[in-house]
């Protein structure tokens, strides 16, 4: 039996807001399904219509080992979700005159002054254009995914946002600016610091102060303090038909970047 949790709003019907009992039920079925099937270890869903809750739930397990059972209040580790968070902010400076989107980053980034673009005959040549700040929230930066001059992450962990920005220019880009898409998180990490230098504050400190804090997301941090150990969900995955655990402690101590 796989453990879930549904609560539908006592104070308001779903049906006054517009849904049908039964397409929810459906859709709470559904997730237990995919934790049946193992395409998941475990899965918060909640769905809400003019601020009332019509169906709240819980599926599954937040840790195997020890196996915990998944709750409503776990909080997730959300990896790339910070790439629109991050956009958030700097669209926050672009509002408020501290920046524009068409700048070329290097007015704010010297590394990005020069750089070379790689050829198909394994060449390089200097990049047609500058890149932009658009460029980095649309991923068409050039810039490949990985990180800038081969940093493992141990290293990139111990750097502030401005240590890592300092590497970029270190590597050539995998195409000319504005000319294809290509998911890059370094491209993200760049605007980032572009929000810590137009903002004068640290990143995470504008994100509490500028969204978080405005959101109500009490529970949203770049570093999570101990109390929130207990409900930190596990991150999975399954290999030969067995769940494993990403052995990374989620509360990276030590951790500046």
């Amino acid at each position: 039996m796989i453990p879930a949790v549904l609560l539908l709003a006592s104070s308001q019907n779903p049906t006054v807001q517009g849904f049908q009992v039964y397409r929810l039920e459906s859709a709470t079925s559904r997730m237990s399904q995919f934790v049946r099937d193992q395409e998941v270890a475990g899965v918060v869903g909640l769905v809400q219509r003019n601020g009332i809750e019509v169906s709240f739930t819980a599926h599954g397990y937040a840790s195997l080992d020890p196996k915990k059972l998944m709750k409503k209040d776990s909080i997730f580790q959300i990896m790339s979700m910070t790439k629109p968070v991050t956009a958030v902010a700097v669209m926050i400076c672009a509002e408020r005159g501290l920046l524009n989107l068409d700048d070329p980053v290097s007015r704010y980034l010297p590394s990005f002054g020069k750089l070379n673009v790689k050829q198909v005959d394994g060449t390089t040549k200097p990049a047609n254009r500058a890149i932009t700040i658009r460029h980095l929230l649309t991923h068409t930066s050039g810039l490949s995914s990985s990180d800038p001059g081969g940093l493992d992450d141990d290293t990139k962990s111990k750097m502030t946002l401005a240590d890592y920005a300092s590497r970029y220019g270190s590597d050539s880009l995998e195409s000319e600016p504005g000319t294809q898409i290509r998911y890059s998180g370094p491209g993200i990490t760049a605007a980032g610091r572009i929000v810590e230098i137009v903002s004068k504050r640290k990143f995470d400190d504008f994100l509490q102060a500028e969204v978080f804090e405005r959101l109500k997301m009490s529970d949203t941090v770049f570093f999570a303090p101990e109390s929130f150990r207990s409900r930190i969900a596990q991150m999975t995955w399954l290999e030969e038909g067995k769940w494993r655990s990403i052995d990374v402690d989620p509360m990276r101590p030590g951790s500046k970047f």
